[in-house]
This record gives C-alpha cells, structure tokens and sequence, in this order.
C-alpha cells in the first residue's frame, strides 16, 4: 500500500499503471516484479535518493524469498549514478 500511495502521489499515467498492476498482483512473484518495476520507475521520476528511502521499506516487508532480489535493486540504486 505504501508503494501504491507513493505512485499515485506521482499524478502520472504510468504511475496509475503500475499502482492498479501492484494492486492486482496475483502472487507473491507478481507482486515482487511489479513492485520493483514501480521501484525504478520512482527513481527515474523522483530521485534515487527517494527511491532508495521506497527500496529500503519495501525490503522491511517484502515476503523472504523475494528479499534477494529487493536487495539487488536497492543495491543498483546505491551505484547507480544520479542523473545530472
């Protein structure tokens, strides 16, 4: 829910898309794919620094299976070079 009220903050198309496709997520797989392409579309709309405030409490939630690949985003935003 924290991921979908930061989208829906964004006031976006896209943003719209991607909080119904989190929303509507069938499983945990789903869900985690989806939550880490909303992820990098809020790095790339607001910051990596807000992305990576976003990437450090979906990884408090989200279910341990899927906490590598959490953690992998949240690592490709510490490196990713910020946009000038």
């Amino acid at each position: 829910m924290y991921m979908i009220g930061v989208l829906q903050l964004l006031r976006d198309m896209e943003a719209s898309s991607l909080a119904v496709a989190l929303h509507t997520s069938a499983d945990e797989g789903e869900l985690t794919a989806n939550a880490l392409a909303a992820l990098r579309f809020i790095a790339d709309r607001s910051g990596l620094s807000y992305a990576r405030r976003v990437a450090d409490r979906l990884a408090e939630v989200v279910p341990e299976p899927h906490l590598p690949a959490v953690q992998a985003m949240a690592q490709e935003l510490v490196t990713r070079p910020a946009a000038a």
